[in-house]
Order: structure tokens, then C-alpha cells, then sequence
């Protein structure tokens, strides 16, 4: 007697599939009585299989059965299980094929549902039902709406009906019967799928690299940032390349624009730009989920919603593959594009996914919103992105810089003189330190008008980008800074930031909890309505976020302190006095009140310092607030009595001390007319003067000072010729080399063979370039250059262990090409190694990351390769 298993996915249409094999075997027993049965139908209730048929791993039917009946629908080539029986079915085809000649016909897949996507090549060889003229309503709809209106189309249900039973009699009569395997596992099988899904790969991969997007806008360059765990300090932080030593699942906190995305957009791109399998996690293709808010794709439509030009290209249950294997990451940004009403169900989508493929790592972009905390197991990483420091701050200008379009010197003049202002400005120096603000920053500080740029004009710049981060409505800088015109408190959304901000700098804290927040937007923390305007709060504008469950809090205290600035400027003095004297007093920033005093209209103004010196004899703190007014007094300008009473104050305060400087120079010059003398030749001098001001009188020589030395004018140094670069081609040339006075600069071009100690002979050797050496797979011993400072590799394509680079003296390397394969560990020990430019053969944006102490930097083949410059 033949038989026959079947493989399906169970699901919602189980009645159906009974439906249909009860009405397949009234066919099979019309056409050949007794010849055909079912496994599972057997007298004895265990399909056929005595005590001893052991099917611990359910492929009892897949190896004994004549045919495995399959019926395909969108998930069934994602199950593990189908996998391990079409795996036996197609080797007990191989079998039958060696032995014979002849392939017998072992499976027999039937459109269960309709495919989005083809039939895999194991799947479609095996499939002879595609071939024959079968109703179209087969072709569109599938089997199972077949089965479900078989009252209304009998005679195409029936006619598909016939076609499968001819085709299970044609395979259990045929001249070959199907051998048994060889064992009971399907362990050691081959992936019967791996040939589609490889070549798949490979497509998407290559589409992604092209279509990927994954930024916080901004210009085209990539400054790497540190991350560390929510509650552990700077200290903790990690490079983005040690991420994943987290753990598999990692959440980034930040607010809009700080650059969140763009950190997911570098994990994306590390795992396509690698070898497959190379990359984060060991994941070979990275898979983006669009955000929609009325649904979030099946794991079957997971390829159609990031690239639907391949949907008809992939393999049935690719996406499935991947995930189930770990070779699929995760990456999930975008949550700030829907309502936070909308995003628990995004949420529900991706835990119920990721439980489903536990070894599937993911990573999630998100402000906090709407994060379901409780359902966070110990699994979950969550990550807070650390600012820029002061060195990565003018790496971010100088490749904004020279990515500018338009006029390249002067970009880099606009660069050099932000860069200089940085250097005593600590609130432009913070907003500089994220993403969103550096880029409004920047973008102010490139299209001024020569000479510097007016402060108060980038710090609404830097507002206004950090506002909307993500190119929301057109806003000038003048329209949407914090201006006292009016213009800051535009909307009632402004408006509560703005509370927030106050009640945040009187407390000189950035975080808040939800009830300090709900009081200072003037609600109750009671009912649905306050809380959704809590979390609009925190998800409209990029200034704010939900760092834990519970609280608000603000990007940075610079940002906080800008808006509450313009907000207590739009109060008036009183309430600006107040919150000034409450956070300084408390030993916080004296930031606030320097920018108070520059918002404040001119009447105002003297008001605001006068009730800042009746608050500096009380309480501690009082040397710092009174040296606060003058240098608020000296930026912004004030009346002659305020200067009077300022003077008198500062003369009683005796002689400054070291901790008083930084203090006194934000001031400017402007401190000189309110210090006494004692304390204006403390003052740092101002740039291209002697002294602290601009036009201070000449100091007179004391009776009985030692005359100056009259200095003669130096003899004009000749200007030493160094010889050319020194060009080597075989082992002979570098002996004669090792001869000579002085070899600065040599070229060894073409392949050598290994110098051994000769290059460490070689006298006052600075710059070494290999050239045109195809075999060269490591750099040879560098160890005995002592004074080698720069190492160019062109044209050695199989170049990949760097270890004498990390243990020589160069400071600067650059690898043409530089290829994936380049084994870059080693050089994080390297002692004296500064920067490594990478030329890579395809154009990409300029990206930076760092190796311990080592810059490396990709350029694009032809691009700019500069050293590094102090802008």
C-alpha cells in the first residue's frame, strides 16, 4: 500500500486542510481503491509505526512515506520544522537518483495560499502542478479559498482536487520506489534552502548599501560617539564598535537629534560593509522595518517594506531564515515619526517578533516614550549616547568643513573661528557637543557675514535646530530662537518647554518627574489628557526625553538653560533675578544669568544686575554671583550708576584668585572699566594685544628698571634642500641605500621579498611608501626604524596583518585599498600610531571612528586625504 504524509504550518485554516485531505481521499480511492493512504490514518492510530518507531524529531512521515504532500503558504518555508523535512525528502530523492538514474518523486508541493514571493529552487524543481493548465483561481488565490467556496466553484475546487491525486498515484506507482534514509536524523543534512538564500543575500545586501538612510539629517560626515549604560557614569562608556558587547538587544535614549539614528545607521552599515558574517553580532543583512502607524509588517513582508523591487526575487521564508539564525539585525528607528498613542503597538509587533527568534539581535533608536519599561527583562541594554568631546567637536567642524559645498577657504576660515570661539564660550562649547545643535551651529557660523559671528545669533540657531531636528516647517534662526520678541513663546508647546526649563534651572538639575513636569505645564498628573501632554512634550520638539520611566528630562543643561533664559527674559527682572540667584547660590552654572542679561530689552537690563547685587552679600556663593553681574554687566553693557555700585562692590572684594579668571574673562574687555587696578592686570591678554583690553596706555618703565637689551636682527637661515624621494625596486637598491648620509623619503615600488633589518639601516628614514607589491599580505619589520613617522601601502590588495605597524614608531598610515579584510585590531596597542586613512575602491561619505587612541578614517578612491589640522 502507498502512502503519503502531509507538511502544512498549523494555523487558523486546520478545519480547511481537513476538508480537503477528507475530499483528496474520496478522489484517491475513486481512482485506485485501496491503493493510497494517509499517515496518521492507520488502524492502529500511530500512522502504520510499531513501538519502536521512535519520532522524536516529527519527521516520521517525511522518511517513510511514499510522498510528503506540502502545502505552501507564506509561513510554511520559514518553519524549522518544513526545513528538516524537505532536507529528508530531497535526500531520499539524491538516493533514489544515484541508485537508479531515476529521481522519484518524494515531494509534491501544492499553493496552499497565495506566494508574494517565488518558490525556493528545491521547492520549484519539485513542483509539476505549475506546469498544467490549472484553474486561475488556483494560480491567484491558492487552495484554501478554494476549499472554503467549493460550493460556488466546485468544479474548479474539484478540478484542482483531481490534478493533485493524479499527480500522488503518478509518484507511488512509478518504476523506482523512493529508498529510506540511511539514519534517523536530519542534523547533518544540507540546508536545502542555503543556495537561494545566499544569492538572495548577496542582492539585498548590495541594494541596501545604495538605499540604507538611517540619520539625524545634518551634513554627510560621521563622528563617532561613546555610549554608556543608563545609570553608570562617563566613565562606563563604550566605543560604538564595542556595543555589542552588551548583549543582543539594545536600546539607544536619546532626544530627537542627538544623534541616535545615525549611530543605528553605523551599526547597519558595519554589517553590510563587512564580510558576510563579519559584522555586529555576526549578522550578515541588516533589516530596517518601516514605522507605520496603522501596522507594522509580517515577518513575510518584512522584505516588501524595505525593498519592494525584490520582493518577486526572494526565496519563500528568507526573512524567516535569517532571523531564526541571528543573521538578520533588527534595527528600528523612526518611533518618533508616529503618536506615542501609536507606538505600544509597535512595541507589542517587536517584543512578540524578537520572542518568537530569541537569536535575532535588534537595535531600537527611541526618546523613551511610550517604552514599555516593565516588559524590559535584563536582556535589554538600555544606552544613553555620551556628547562629543572638545577633540570630537572639531573633527565634526573640519570635515563639515571640507564637505560644504561652495567656497572651501572660506569654510575652513568660518571653522577656525568657531573653533576659537569654542575655546571660551562652555555654552556654545556644550550645544556643540550633540549632533543636532553643532549642525544649526554650523550652518549659522558658514553663512555669516565675514569676521565673527554673533553669539546670540548661534545660539538660536543651535535652539532652533535642536527644535526640529529632523528638517520640520522652514524656520530662519531670528523666527524660532529664543528671542524676547514674542516669537519663542509661539504656541502653547513653547510655552510649557519653557516652564519646564525654568523650574529645571532653579534646581540646576535636567531631569524632572512627571509631577513636577505636570505642575509646571499647569496640569494635574491625573487623567489622559495631562498625560498626553506630557508625552507630547517629550515627543514633538528634540528637547526633551524620557530617560526612565517617570521622568522628563532636557538634551543637556546648555539647551535648558537657553530656553529658560528666553522664557524668564519673557517674565521679566523680578523672576529672572530669582532663578538666577536659586541656581547659582546652589553652586550651579552661572550661565543663566549671562544669557538673561543679553535677552533682556535695555530697560530691563539694569534692573536685572541691580537685583543681582542685592542678592550677593547674602548667603554663599556671593563672590561668585557679584563677579557673575560684572561680566553680565560687561557683555550686555549697563547704566552708570549700575557701574558705580559695581566698582564699589568689586573693590571690597579683594584680590582675584586663580578661580576667579575664567569667570572674569567671559566679560571681555568690558571688565577693565569695572575692575579696580590691582585686579584689570589679572586679566588675560586679549589676542594680538599685551594686555586684557584693546586700548589700554602704555605701562611705564619704575625709576632704576634695567634698560632693554638692544637685539640685533637675526642672520636670514639658508633654506636646506632635501634630496628627492629614494626609489627602490630590488633588494640590491635598498643594500645600496643603507650606504648613504640620509634617505628621508623612500619608495619601494614593486614586489622585494623581505628586507629583513636592511630598512632599519637606512639613515633618518621619515616617510616610507609601498607600492605595486600584489603579494604583499604583511607589512614588513619596522621595529628598527626609529625615526619613520609616515607609512603609505598602495596597490597590495591582499595586504592584512598590520601587526609591524602597532609595533613601530609611525604616527601617520594610509592603506590603498582598504579593504574590509584588514585586520585592524592590533593597532589599538599601537604606542606612537595617531590616524590611519583607509582608501576604499567604492565612494562613500567620509566616516571616523576610533581604535583606543587611533583615528581611522574611510575616504572615497580620489578624495581629499588631509592630515590633521587644528581648525
Amino acid at each position: 500500500m502507498a502512502t503519503y504524509a502531509v507538511s502544512y504550518v498549523e494555523g487558523d485554516s486546520e478545519a480547511w486542510v481537513a476538508q480537503f485531505l477528507a475530499d483528496l481521499q474520496r478522489e484517491l480511492d475513486r481512482l485506485a481503491p485501496g491503493i493510497f493512504t494517509r499517515l496518521g490514518d492507520a488502524p492502529n492510530g500511530r500512522d502504520g509505526r510499531t513501538a519502536g518507531d521512535a519520532d522524536e524529531d516529527g519527521l516520521h512521515g517525511a522518511r517513510t512515506a511514499d510522498v510528503l504532500l506540502a502545502l505552501c503558504s507564506p509561513g510554511y518555508f520559514g518553519d524549522p520544522r518544513v526545513g528538516r523535512e524537505w532536507a529528508v525528502a530531497v535526500q531520499r530523492r539524491t538516493l533514489g537518483r544515484a541508485r537508479t538514474g531515476v529521481a522519484p518523486q518524494t515531494v509534491l508541493p501544492v499553493r496552499w495560499e497565495p506566494l508574494p514571493q517565488r518558490l525556493p529552487s528545491a521547492a520549484a524543481e519539485a513542483d509539476p502542478l505549475s506546469a498544467r493548465d490549472l484553474p486561475a483561481a488556483y494560480r491567484q488565490d491558492g487552495l484554501a479559498q478554494l476549499t472554503m467556496q467549493a460550493p460556488r466553484l466546485r468544479t474548479a475546487y474539484g478540478e484542482v482536487v483531481a490534478a493533485v491525486a493524479g499527480q500522488l498515484l503518478t509518484a507511488a506507482t512509478g518504476p523506482v520506489a523512493p529508498p529510506l534514509p540511511p539514519d534517523h536524523t536530519a542534523a547533518g543534512l544540507p540546508d536545502v534552502f542555503a543556495a537561494d538564500d545566499a544569492a538572495f543575500t548577496r542582492r539585498f545586501r548590495a541594494h541596501l548599501r545604495d538605499a540604507l538612510t538611517l540619520s539625524d539629517g545634518g551634513p554627510p560626515v560621521d563622528v563617532p560617539r561613546r555610549a554608556a549604560p543608563v545609570g553608570a557614569g562617563s566613565g562606563a562608556a563604550l566605543l560604538r564598535e564595542q556595543l555589542p558587547d552588551l548583549g543582543r538587544r539594545i536600546v539607544l535614549l536619546g532626544p530627537r537629534g542627538s544623534g541616535r539614528r545615525r549611530e543605528l545607521g553605523w551599526l547597519a552599515r558595519a554589517v553590510l560593509e563587512e564580510e558576510p558574517g563579519c559584522g555586529p553580532w555576526g549578522c550578515e543583512v541588516v533589516l530596517p522595518p518601516v514605522v507605520r502607524p496603522g501596522g507594522m509588517p509580517a515577518v513575510v513582508d518584512l522584505v516588501q517594506a524595505v525593498a519592494p523591487r525584490l520582493r518577486a526575487l526572494e526565496p519563500a521564508g528568507w526573512a524567516a531564515r535569517q532571523l531564526r539564525s541571528g543573521r538578520a539585525l533588527m534595527a528600528l528607528g523612526g518611533l518618533e515619526a508616529i503618536p506615542a498613542r501609536d507606538r505600544g503597538a509597535v512595541w507589542e509587533w517587536l517584543l512578540r517578533l524578537l520572542e518568537e527568534y530569541p537569536r535575532t539581535p535588534c537595535v531600537v533608536a527611541s526618546d523613551g516614550v511610550r517604552l514599555p519599561w516593565h516588559r524590559l527583562d535584563g536582556s535589554y541594554a538600555l544606552v544613553r549616547l555620551e556628547p562629543w568631546t572638545a577633540e570630537e567637536s572639531r573633527a565634526f567642524l573640519g570635515l563639515a568643513a571640507r564637505s560644504a559645498p561652495g567656497d572651501r577657504d572660506g569654510h575652513d576660515r568660518a571653522a577656525r573661528g568657531l573653533a576659537a570661539l569654542l575655546e571660551h564660550d562652555p555654552v556654545l562649547r556644550d550645544l556643540m557637543a550633540w549632533p543636532a545643535s553643532a549642525t544649526g551651529i554650523w550652518s549659522a557660523a558658514r553663512t555669516a557675514d565675514p569676521g565673527p559671528p554673533d553669539r546670540q545669533r548661534l545660539l538660536d540657531a543651535a535652539v532652533s535646530a535642536a527644535w526640529l531636528p529632523d528638517g520640520g516647517p522652514a524656520e530662519t534662526a531670528e523666527s524660532a530662537g529664543p528671542r524676547p520678541s514674542g516669537q519663542a513663546a509661539e504656541s502653547a508647546l513653547r510655552a510649557a518647554v519653557g516652564r519646564l526649563a525654568v523650574v529645571a534651572a532653579r534646581a540646576d538639575r535636567t531631569s524632572l518627574p512627571w509631577e513636577a513636569v505636570a505642575g509646571a505645564a499647569d496640569r494635574r498628573p491625573t487623567g489622559e489628557q495631562s498625560w498626553d501632554l506630557l508625552e507630547e512634550l517629550a515627543e514633538h520638539p528634540g528637547v526633551m526625553y524620557q530617560p526612565e520611566p517617570s521622568r522628563l528630562a532636557f538634551a543637556h543643561a546648555a539647551l535648558r538653560d537657553c530656553l529658560a533664559a528666553a522664557e524668564l527674559a519673557r517674565r521679566g527682572a523680578a523672576e529672572a533675578v530669582d532663578a538666577a540667584v536659586a541656581q547659582q547660590t546652589g553652586g550651579g552654572s552661572p550661565e543663566l544669568a549671562l544669557l538673561v542679561v543679553g535677552m533682556l530689552p535695555p530697560g530691563d537690563r539694569d534692573a536685572f544686575l541691580t537685583g543681582l547685587l542685592d542678592h550677593h552679600g547674602a548667603g554663599t556663593g556671593g563672590r561668585a554671583l557679584l563677579l557673575t553681574t560684572a561680566a553680565a554687566a560687561a557683555m550686555a553693557g549697563c547704566g552708570e550708576a549700575v557701574a558705580d555700585r559695581l566698582r564699589a562692590a568689586l573693590r571690597g572684594l579683594g584680590p582675584l584668585e586663580s578661580a576667579d579668571l575664567p569667570l572674569v574673562a567671559r566679560g571681555g574687555s568690558g571688565m577693565r572699566d569695572l575692575l579696580p587696578p590691582g585686579g584689570a592686570a589679572a586679566l588675560p591678554p586679549a589676542a594680538g594685544t599685551g594686555t586684557g583690553g584693546g586700548a589700554a596706555p602704555p605701562v611705564r618703565a619704575a625709576a632704576g628698571a634695567v634698560r632693554p637689551v638692544r637685539r640685533l636682527p637675526a642672520r636670514p637661515v639658508p633654506a636646506l634642500r632635501h634630496p628627492g624621494p629614494r626609489e627602490v625596486r630590488s633588494r640590491g637598491d635598498l643594500e645600496g641605500l643603507t650606504g648613504l648620509g640620509h634617505s628621508g623619503e623612500v619608495h619601494w615600488l614593486g614586489p622585494i621579498g623581505d628586507p629583513g633589518p636592511l630598512l632599519g639601516s637606512v639613515r633618518g628614514l621619515r616617510s616610507l611608501l609601498i607600492d605595486g607589491d600584489p603579494g604583499l599580505t604583511a607589512l614588513p619589520d619596522l621595529s628598527g626604524c626609529r625615526t619613520l613617522r609616515t607609512l603609505t601601502v598602495r596597490g597590495c590588495p591582499e595586504l592584512r596583518d598590520l601587526t609591524a605597524l602597532a609595533a613601530s614608531e609611525v604616527v601617520f598610515a594610509e592603506l590603498e585599498p582598504g579593504t574590509p579584510h584588514l585586520d585592524l585590531d592590533p593597532l589599538r596597542r599601537a604606542p606612537w600610531l595617531r590616524r590611519v586613512d583607509l582608501v576604499r575602491d567604492r565612494g562613500a561619505p567620509v566616516s571616523v571612528w576610533y581604535l583606543g587612541r587611533v583615528e581611522v578614517r574611510v575616504h572615497a578612491r580620489g578624495g581629499v586625504v588631509d592630515r590633521p589640522v587644528p581648525v
